[in-house]
Order: C-alpha cells, then structure tokens, then sequence
C-alpha cells in the first residue's frame, strides 16, 4: 500500500489515494463538516449543490404495447386480507390444503401433524401473506396398518403420526411418536441402504406434488370471500378481461386490471415522493411513423429539490399515452446528444422542453445537464419490449464508436460508449454516463446486455438491469436505481472493536467488529456492524477469507463479503452486516423516568403488539416526546404509531418495497464510539460473544458475534434506550429531520469481573456519554445479557449543569475505569471508580474567538472521580469546587477538557496515583494522590489538604497561534538515556482543532513531548532549591521554577511552548540541552492537525492526522486539475521515536478523517522452527499494517506499566 523513502532522521511513506465523493450538507460544527462543506466548497467556487447532484435521465416507454394489461395492487383497501384481523373460528393451528390453483380441497392437518417447519417460517415472516406452495407429501396408514408417504394430503383426524412434509426441509425437521425420527419408506430393511429415506423401494420421490398450505386464518378469509362470490386468482394480467377490473389475488390481496402505462405511471409518482438530492429529466419515444425517429426531451434534467420540478415531472409522466414503436437506441442516441450538448437531431419542437435547448447561434442545440465533473450523470430507460423501427440511428451510431454494431440493435454498443467517454468537452475530466434498464412485462437480454455494457469498471455483471413484472417490484426498481446512484461511501472515524481474548489475555482473537456510517442530508444517517478477521500477515479478510480491503481506497473492496452476510456487501453502509439480520420487531427496553432506575420492556411478541406496547407505555403513560409530527391531533397520532413501528423495525411507509410489515433493516450511527465486544462464554471453542454499541438514534445495542443455538451471527438480541430524552430522536429519524441529530455518540468503557475457576461473567457494566448528545453520562449493568429475564440495567446516570456536577458540559471522553485508595474516617480501601473529564463547550466551535479568551466562561473545566456503582461524587478537581475541604482547586483549571484523564498506578498496588490531563487550550496538568513523601496514595472523603495536590506543568499555548488540543495526554515511561538524561515520563499529545477541521488556520499543529522526572512522587520545594523555602515541611510544587542561579534543578517544569526544542531532519534530539523539558515535531500539510489519541509501544508514538482538501480546487470548470475523490481530505500516520525523536511518516490511503491506531497481537508460528510468538499488527481504521512497519517487534509496551493503570477498564 505504500513505499518508504529514508531521509538522515525522517522517514516519508506515500501512499495512493482513492475515494468516491460524499454528498452531506448537516450544519452542525464537528468533524462531520468534512462532508457538508463540499457544499459549501461547491458555492465557493460557482458551484451549488445541484451542480454536484447526480443527474439521473428517465428514458419511459411509451409505445403501443404500454397500453395491454398490467395488475395495480389496491393500496389500504379495508376487504384485503389483515393478519391482525379474525375472520372465522378455524383453530388457529390447523393448516388447510388448497391446490396449485387456489382451489381448496376440503382437507387440512393439525398443528401436531405439520411438520413442515419451512411453512412455519414462511408465515412467521410473511404475516399477512400466509400462504406456502411447496411440494408435499403426508406420511399415512394404509389399510393394512402399516405407514407409507403418500402424494395425496387428506385430513387424517388427530392421528398425530400421519404427519406432512415439505420438499423444501425433508427429514431435517419431520419426526413421528412411532419412530422418533424421519419416518421412511424404507424402513424395516425394504431398501438398499443408499436409498436415500424419502423415497420408496422403488425409489420413486412422493414429494412431487404441489401445493397451497394456507392458514386457519387466511382460510377463513378465503372461504368469506368465496361465499361472496370472489374466487382468489392468480394475481396476473392474463386473468383481467377489463381495465379496472378488481381481482382478489390468492395472496389475499385485491389488484386493480390497469395498462402497464398506469401502473408505470403510479411505481414512478410513489417513488420520486422518496427521492431527494438528484436531478431528473425526462424522454419519451416519438411514434416513429412516418419519418419522426428517436425520442424528445420531455424535461430537462433539474434538482427535484426546487420549486415545482418534482409536480411537473409527475404531471407530465401521467400525461402520457401508449402508442407507437420501441426505438431504443434511436431514442438512447439522442439523450447522447442532450448529454454532450450537441444538436438537436430527432426531439420534436411541440414537445421540446426548451429548459433543455439553446436556440441562439445556429441549429438548435443542447443545453448539457453537466455542469461539474463531480457530478454521476446516468439513464434509465424502461421498456416492454424489443425495439422495433430502431435502425434509423444505426450509422450515427456506428461512426461514434468506430465500429459497425452486432445483432438486432445498437443500443448496447451505445450504452458501452457512453460509460468509457467523455460526454462533455466544456467541463474539465471525464464525464461518463452510465446506464440501468428495467424491462417491465419482459425480461429480454436486449436490456440486460445495454445495463451491463454501461455500468462504470468494476460493477458486478447483472447489477444494472432490473426485471418488474407488477407495480411493487416497478416501484421497488426505480427506488433501488436512484439509491445506488446516490450511494454515498460507507465511512467510519473509530478503531475496530478487537477481541480480546479472554481465555489467554496475553493475545488477542482474530474477530474485528467495525461500526460504519452514511452521511446524509438530513437526521437519518445510516449504520451498521459489520464482522472481520484479521490475519498474522497483517490482512483484514472476509467471510470467504479474501482481502477484505482495497488498496486503492484503503477500505472495504466491493467484492468483499463481511461475515453474517448472504452475499457481497462490501463498502455499502445498508447491505450485509447486522442490518441483514434485523426482524421487524426488536427487543426493545428503555429507563422510561430518570428518576428511577426501573427498566421496562417496551416492545412484545409481534409488531402489532409492540406498537400497541410502545404508544401505550411510552406516549400515554410516561408522556414522552419521541418526535412525531404533525398538525392536527389525528395527524400526530398516526405519525407517532408510524414512529414507533419504524423504530421497532418495520418498513411502515414500505421504503424497500416489500410491504409495510418487513423489516425496515435501519441500524442508527456511530460516529465517535467505538464498539465493545465482551466474551460471555467460558472457553475458545463457545466464547459467546456480545458486540456493545451506542447510536445517535439513541440506542445501546447487543449483537451477538456468531450463530448459536439457531440464532445467527449478527442478529441484534437486544436494544436499550437509556434516557427519556432520547426518544425523540426516534421521530427524527423517521421523519428525516433537517439536521444531524446527536444521541450517544461517545467512547464506551467497561468493568468485567469472571470467576476464576470457570472464566463465567459475574459482573459486566457498561459506561458511556453522548458527546455532542448530551451533557449525561450513563452506566448500565449488562451482566445478564445473555441470560433469561431482563438483560439490561440502569446503575445510574449522572447529568450535567447542576448540583454536584454543574461544571459537567457535552460527555465526550471515554470514563476511565480504575480503583482509588479511599477513606471514610479511618476505613480506608480499594474502591472501584469511574473518573472523567468536564468535557466540551460548544462556545469552542466559534473560530473567530481564540480559545485563550474563553478562559473562565465555560463548561467542562473539571475532573470527577465517582463511585462506579452508584454514581456519587467522591472527588472533584477544578477552578471551583463543591466542597473546598474534599476536593482540589486548581486556578490554571478555566478551559474544558474534552478528552480523557490518564491514570497511572506507579506503586502496583492497584490504586491510581497519578492523573495527567490537558484541556483544549493546551495546558497540561497533574494531580498526585501522594501529595507528602511519607504519605499514601489515598483519598479523603472530607479533606485531602494533605494528601492530595496538583496543578498546572506545562503550557502549550502561544498568543500568535490559536491551536486546540482535542487529544489526551499519552504517558511512557523512558530509561535513563546513555547522554545522563534520567528516567522520565514522556507525555505525548498533539494539537489540532477536532470541532473544525476544515478551519484553514495560519499556523502549523504540532506533536509534543514533554519530560517529567518525577516518577514516583511530585516535585517538592525542598528539592527545588531548599534555600528559596521558608519553612523545613517538603510542600508539593507544580508550577516549577528554575533556581536561584537560573539552572535547571531536578526538573525545571516551568514548560512553556518556548521552552520545547524542535526536533526534526537536520536538529536531531539533545536531551541535556535544547531538549531537556521536552521536544514537538511539526506537521507540515496546509491546515494538517492531529485530532485523534496516540498509541505509544515500544517507546513509539503514534500518531494520526488529518489534512483536509484544497477546496478550492474540487470540481468545477476552471483550469487547475481537480479531483473529485479528494474531496473529505487524507491523512497521515506518524512514528514518533521517544528515544531518538525521530520521526517517519505514512500517507494512509482512505481519504477523509480516520480512526486512533490500534495495536494487537496475534499468535503466529514459525514454519521453519515451529517456535510461537505474538506478533504486533498496527491497525489504523480500516487499513492493517505489520508491527514492522513501525518498528514493533515484540509486547514489550514501554508505557510504565500503563495496561495496570487504566486498561483494566478496556479487557475482559
């Protein structure tokens, strides 16, 4: 993926970058603005957001032969079958026999004697269509009193022995009393043995006839029917003898006898009322007699967006009538034409759309809808049938390609041109024009053939023809098409969940769990979780054991098939993952009054229920907002049922085309939190895992990691929303609000406790915030997760603005997980501990104001230590405190802290002992729980005046340029250096502005390092310069100073941006001099920042940047060459040497922003010796790389220990 080019002291990796263009316009300040300010790019150079739509020419049939019958189904009609509907008193588990055609035998069988389990299933998730045709065949006695199978199915009374099967799940399933297994023709030694069960000596098969296993509700339903004289029928055209004619179809449902142009007409309007953010345009075919070939421009392609363009699209689709020829590549040459703005050549003027034409200087001629090279210019045509009367544009054709046309037609010779050509002279890079075709009523290679030859490179053979033979699949169709032209690119900010292995902690499992998300333009962004492994070469793979990662984009290859998936899914966002294997009824609980910490389940046994459940309990009761809209009662009724049968899973306005009671396979975002996988099983052979995440549609989500028990990989076991105020997220979301909604969007934390016999869970809690979601922080017990009963609850939740926690601004850092040494009077112990920072401000989202100058105005300025099983408030630090006794006032503290705090336990006695922070303006800060050499590392619970101490030790900051620090504070413990320099802590962190990264700032950012020799304890006066110190008591200092003689003494902390010595390729490290205090490496790209944590091993930092695009420069017409692919920016990865300040960089191939890296070991065995080691992969968002490659060797950390500090909170 990258070479490596050596310089004296720098080291520079180039990497190829690739990426398609992602459209989202969302206002909101944060790192999201990478996509909406394409749009805003888009303006700033002439552009606005219609010339960067995709263009999307629909080419309609309409000859004579629209004009035949086609089926329309009779949408709401009250006398359709309705599951949820008794209509008679049949018992409900008998199954009733109706032939081939629909015609009931008079024969049925009990529940008992069903045995055809693919029945079962089919009516689980087909409710409201619960009819199964199958061949079957019934195991009966004969008059002789022994069992054969037989073809012929009767009611056979209660006999449970004369069971039925079905061809489709034979033996896997069926058993009888009398043989406690699948019963055979061949039993008591009738048959060879390699007869196989089902068939009989003579080895004939009795599953070979067919038919219709209806159920007792749906038979009922049929027979009231049927006394009314309505027979069901085969829903399709050859049954209707007259236009609107109704039919009751053997599905239950009624079909209206319209012409294919009606039902044509109705697909279209039902789908462009979903579409939004594409151009449209319109040709039809001229008749073709006569002389007038080819088609015309009916409409000239514009954004549906504006005013009247979607109305005058659907008016001038209705006005069309059927007659005429099929000129289809006629018709095809001449949108070629309207795409390259050349003459008109067959559009007829009376029909004309003049939008599209220019009349001045000459002939008339196109106005091409290509305005930008940014821009997906495709067609769809729609046709019945062969083309006929289309040889007209044969020559035309011909001498464009450079070749004579094969077959019947030109128009795939045409297609195949178009999608490799440059259409458009006038806008700068290539313009191509792909293709997608519906046949309708037909299915004809002519159509297939023109899909597949105009697909871009690499698209999968098939992907752009589609087949409709009613309005359902024509609707279903025209929505398909437009959502993969505007498939934006799966994208993801947060590492991988890896799997530690909780059977061997010294090595992690090869399972990596990635949450990505689509941008939109609107509330509703779409997520997922998709399932890999990593390999000991340093491979991301698939389910089939490919390279799941592409190296031209850096992330998933369109061919790659993620695990859980049925088929390819690759970079998409909605296909594959656990999205495929969401139900259309989840299992969903919620904490329904903040007050309390009961948890309710809000959902049932079937959607009915569930919305019934859901309204009932969370509207009616709990009097909770969960977004509806509307105006008038009714209206706000019926949207928040809509609401929450969405947000249960159902497709309620039928967006997939399946119908209202599918699933709706929606999984919310994650943008910032990374996923959580806990092992709840006892060994390798059955881990039993658990994948947690949050989503801004605000859920926590349990999926379970593999198939077990029936249940497959991927399937969602439970969803829980954790607070009253997220609910009205949900109609955000499905009612696709203007702007990108928060929830829980935060880092996740955990505390696990196992038996140590058997390695079962005893305890399992989860920590998390909401980042911009929220100022409340959650914790929730999921130690039962996998267990009977409620699976989920509610510990505590701490919010933010008031009583002990009014300093608590937006939740954005990951809790930390540790134990203090904590005493209440003279009981003093290990306590388990949840610590976090104040968090963020949004008054930082204002570049124009410095971040100095917000100094005391804002929240966030605050560290907190509380009790990890209450939530109560054991200790505070901050400018101003609750309780001035307990707690640390630490001036300097006047600015939020949106990471994390870093705990250290220096002592191994499993206490933290020291705390290092920086807040957003770059002060960097420690806190000593040993504040007194003779003391102990505790704390108080009513005065730490003596025992605890800190303060401000460094400041980054500089008044000439504006830099915000985003990142925590890394900590590595460094050997005393062979120069006389002593052992140290290195605290690394970088500059970068995480809330604006687009923001073109005037001044570079940085990666520090700063030295801290006091390893065990803090710095005392006494030790400073004993002769400045008044008094013999050894006082803790951290605004260090130098002596009296302005040396330097034991460590001379007075740090200051000035202070730090540059290091680079021509001033290498000099840690007795220039580089005493510390050490910064610039980044050097324009407006280049590191806005994601370092990794330090093996005393290396590494570090991860983001360089947005020359915006200036995307698209358009101007004469510099732009790119389109650019547009969200690259990255970079450094290695930063702690010993040597060396430093190398790595361009990453995925554009946009990407994840902090991640290290883990794999076991990999030497095949020449067959000697086991773990070996390091760095893993840097979606793209893996070998330890090598940044020069870990081993698991030596070099972090003092720090895995004993913190990660106790990130491992099983």
């Amino acid at each position: 993926m990258f070479s490596k080019q050596q310089s004296p002291s720098q080291s520079v990796l180039v990497a190829c970058i690739g990426f398609f263009l992602t459209f989202c316009s969302a206002a909101n300040a944060d790192d999201i603005e990478i996509y909406s300010n394409i749009f805003d790019a888009g303006s700033a150079i002439g552009n606005s957001p219609e010339e960067l739509n995709p263009n999307i020419l629909f080419i309609l049939d309409n000859s004579g032969s629209m004009g035949l019958y086609a089926l329309q189904r009779v949408v709401g009609s009250s006398s359709s079958y309705n599951s949820s509907e008794s209509y008679g008193n049949s018992p409900a588990g008998n199954v009733y026999i109706y032939d081939s055609n629909m015609n009931y035998s008079g024969e049925f069988v009990t529940d008992a004697q069903n045995q055809c389990q693919a029945q079962r299933d089919w009516v689980a998730n087909n409710p409201d269509n619960p009819r199964y045709y199958d061949q079957v065949a019934q195991w009966h006695q004969r008059g002789s009193g022994d069992y054969r199978w037989n073809r012929r199915v009767s009611s056979r009374g209660n006999d449970s022995n004369n069971i039925i099967d079905c061809a489709a799940d034979r033996g896997v399933h069926s058993t009888v009393p009398s043989t406690t297994s699948f019963p055979s023709n061949c039993d008591n030694n009738r048959c060879a043995s390699s007869v196989p069960r089902y068939l009989d000596s003579a080895e004939r098969d009795p599953f070979s006839t067919r038919y219709n296993l209806v159920s007792a509700n749906f038979h009922d339903f049929l027979q009231a029917r049927r006394s009314q004289g309505q027979n069901a029928v085969e829903p399709d055209p050859s049954n209707c003898t007259s236009f609107n004619d109704v039919l009751l179809g053997d599905d239950g449902q009624y079909y209206e006898c319209n012409s294919r142009m009606q039902v044509m007409q109705t697909a279209l309007n039902n789908a462009l009322d979903s579409f939004n953010d594409v151009n449209v345009g319109l040709m039809d075919f001229n008749r073709n007699v006569n002389g007038n070939h080819g088609g015309t421009l009916r409409l000239a392609v514009k954004s549906i967006n504006s005013p009247g363009v979607r109305n005058t699209m659907k008016n001038t689709v209705n006005a069309m009538t059927p007659d005429g020829n099929t000129p289809l590549a006629e018709t095809m040459s001449e949108a070629a034409r309207y795409f390259s703005g050349a003459n008109r050549l067959y559009g007829e003027p009376s029909r004309d759309d003049n939008d599209g034409l220019i009349f001045s200087g000459g002939p008339t001629r196109y106005k091409s809808p290509i305005v930008n090279e940014c821009q997906d210019n495709n067609i769809v045509l729609l046709s019945d049938g062969e083309p006929t009367s289309d040889t007209n544009a044969n020559n035309d054709i011909a001498s464009l390609i450079g070749r004579s046309c094969s077959g019947n037609t030109c128009l795939d010779e045409l297609s195949g041109w178009m999608a490799s050509n440059d259409l458009s002279n006038s806008v700068r890079g290539d313009n191509p024009v792909y293709t997608y075709t519906i046949g309708f009523a037909i299915d004809t290679t002519t159509l297939s053939d023109a899909a597949d030859a105009g697909r871009p490179p690499g698209a999968e053979p098939g992907s752009g023809y589609f087949q409709a033979d009613d309005i359902l699949e024509l609707e279903n169709a025209f929505r398909t098409i437009v959502g993969q032209i505007q498939e934006v690119d799966a994208d993801t900010f947060v590492a991988p969940a890896v799997t530690v292995n909780a059977f061997n902690r010294l090595q992690n499992r090869e399972d990596v769990y990635y949450v990505v998300f689509k941008p939109s333009e609107n509330a509703r962004w779409n997520g997922n979780l998709k399932k890999y492994r990593v390999t000991a070469d340093a491979k991301i793979v698939d389910a089939n054991n490919n390279d799941a990662i592409s190296e031209t984009t850096g992330f998933f290859k369109d061919e790659a098939k993620s695990f859980w998936s049925a088929e390819a899914d690759g970079a998409s966002v909605i296909d594959g993952g656990m999205s495929a294997e969401r139900t259309n009824n989840r299992a969903l609980y919620a904490n329904l009054d903040a007050g309390s910490n009961a948890v309710t389940l809000i959902s049932d046994s079937s959607l009915a229920d569930s919305v019934d459940e859901f309204i009932e309990k969370v509207v009616d009761d709990a009097g909770i907002d969960i977004g509806q809209t509307g105006v008038t009662a009714a209206q706000l009724e019926d949207n928040a049922k809509k609401v929450a049968a969405w947000t249960i899973g159902a497709d309620v306005n039928d967006e997939n085309g399946g119908g209202v009671n599918q699933p709706n396979y929606f999984v919310g975002d994650n943008v910032h939190g990374q996923p959580y996988v806990l092992s709840y099983g006892t060994s390798d052979a059955d881990p039993r895992d658990l994948i947690f995440f949050t989503s801004n549609q605000g859920m926590l989500h349990a999926v379970t990691g593999a198939d077990r028990n029936g249940v497959p990989g991927g399937t969602e076991a439970w969803a829980y929303v954790p607070d009253p105020d997220l609910f009205s997220n949900f109609g955000d979301y499905f009612n696709r609000t203007s702007e990108k909604v928060y929830g829980l969007d935060a880092e996740m934390s955990f505390s696990v406790q196992r038996n140590p016999s058997s390695n079962a869970v005893t305890k399992a809690h989860l920590f998390f915030g909401q980042r911009r979601g929220g100022n409340k922080l959650f914790a929730v017990d999921v130690t039962n997760a996998v267990s009977a009963g409620t699976p989920v609850s509610k510990l505590w939740t701490i919010e933010g603005g008031s009583g002990d926690f009014d300093r608590l601004g937006q939740t954005w850092s990951e809790p930390v997980v540790a134990k203090i040494n904590y005493c209440q009077g003279t009981n003093c112990g290990l306590k388990d501990v949840i610590i976090f920072s104040g968090g963020y401000d949004e008054a930082y989202d204002d570049p124009s104001v410095t971040a100095a100058s917000r100094s005391g105005s804002v929240l966030g300025n605050a560290i907190y230590i509380v009790d990890a099983a209450n939530g109560a408030l054991l200790w505070m630090a901050s400018s101003t405190v609750e309780d001035s006794n307990r707690d640390l006032v630490i001036p300097e503290m006047t600015h939020s802290i949106p990471s994390k705090p870093t705990a250290l336990d220096v002592t191994k006695d499993g206490a933290t002992d020291i705390l290092f922070f920086t807040d957003i303006a770059g002060q960097v800060f420690r806190i000593d729980f040993k504040a007194s050499p003779t003391g102990d590392n505790s704390i108080s619970s009513t005065n730490n005046a003596s025992n605890v101490a800190g303060g401000m030790i460094a400041d980054l900051s500089e008044a000439s340029a504006d830099r915000r620090f985003f990142n925590p504070v890394d900590v590595a413990l460094l050997p005393r250096d062979a120069s006389g320099a002593p052992a140290r802590y290195a605290l690394v962190t970088g500059s970068g502005y995480r809330a604006k990264p687009l923001e073109a700032e005037s001044f570079g950012n940085r990666l520090y390092v700063i030295h801290d020799q006091n390893i065990f304890e803090p710095l005392y006066d006494e030790d400073l310069d004993a002769s400045l110190d008044g008094d013999t008591n050894q006082d803790p200092v951290y605004l260090y100073a130098t002596n009296a003689v302005g040396q330097p003494s034991v460590i001379d902390m007075d740090v200051a941006q000035s202070d730090l010595g540059e290091v680079n390729a021509t001033t290498p490290l000099d840690l007795t001099g220039a580089h005493e205090y510390g050490f910064y490496a610039n980044v050097t790209e324009t407006a280049e920042k590191l806005i994601t944590p370092t990794l330090i091993s093996d005393f290396r930092a590494i570090a991860v940047s983001y360089i947005p695009a020359d915006r200036s420069n995307i698209g358009g017409n101007g004469s510099q060459s732009g790119t389109c692919s650019a547009g969200v920016g690259t990255s970079n990865a450094y290695e930063f040497n702690l010993l040597t300040g060396e430093l190398e960089k790595t361009e990453l191939v995925k554009p946009g922003l990407t994840a902090e890296p991640v290290v883990i070991y794999v076991l990999e065995t030497d095949p020449d010796t067959g000697e086991e080691s773990l070996k390091p992969i760095v893993i840097i968002g979606t793209e893996p790389f070998e330890g090598e490659e940044f020069d870990l060797t081993n698991l030596k950390l070099g972090k003092a220990e720090k895995r004993a500090w913190w990660e106790r909170g990130r491992s099983n």
